[in-house]
C-alpha cells in the first residue's frame, strides 16, 4: 500500500502545487485585470469631464474598493500602494502556509511504516 503513495510523491510528472498558479493563468488574469482597470479609468475620466452623467452607486462602489486598499482612509496613491502591498503579503503568506502544510503531509506519508 505504501508503494503507490511513494510513487505518487516521487513521480517525475509535472504536478504543480495548487498554491502556485501556472504562469499562463497568471498572465491571463493580469491582462484581464489591466483591461478592467482601463475601462474603469475611461469611465471615471468621462464622468469627471462631463461627457457622461455619473452613477452614484458606481461611485460609492469604486470609493469603497479604493478604501479597502487605503490604510489611512485617504485616496492618495501612497495609501493604495500600501494597501495593495498588504494584500499581496497576506496572499503570499497564505500560499506559503498552504505549501508548508502540503509538504508536511507528504513527509508524514513517507514516514508511515509499510503495512
Amino acid at each position: 500500500m505504501l508503494n503507490p503513495l511513494v510513487d505518487l510523491l516521487t513521480s517525475s510528472q509535472k504536478n504543480p502545487s495548487p498554491a502556485i498558479p501556472p504562469l499562463s493563468s497568471l498572465s491571463t488574469s493580469l491582462t484581464s485585470l489591466s483591461e478592467l482597470i482601463d475601462e474603469t479609468l475611461a469611465y471615471v475620466q468621462s464622468v469627471t469631464s462631463g461627457e457622461k452623467e455619473g452613477d452614484a452607486e458606481v461611485g460609492r462602489y469604486l470609493l469603497e474598493g479604493l478604501g479597502r486598499w487605503s490604510a489611512t482612509g485617504s485616496e492618495d496613491e501612497g495609501g493604495v500602494k500600501a494597501g495593495l502591498q498588504d494584500s499581496l503579503t497576506v496572499s503570499f503568506l497564505a500560499n506559503l502556509l498552504r505549501s508548508q502544510i502540503e509538504l508536511s503531509s507528504r513527509l508524514t506519508l513517507l514516514q508511515q511504516p509499510a503495512q
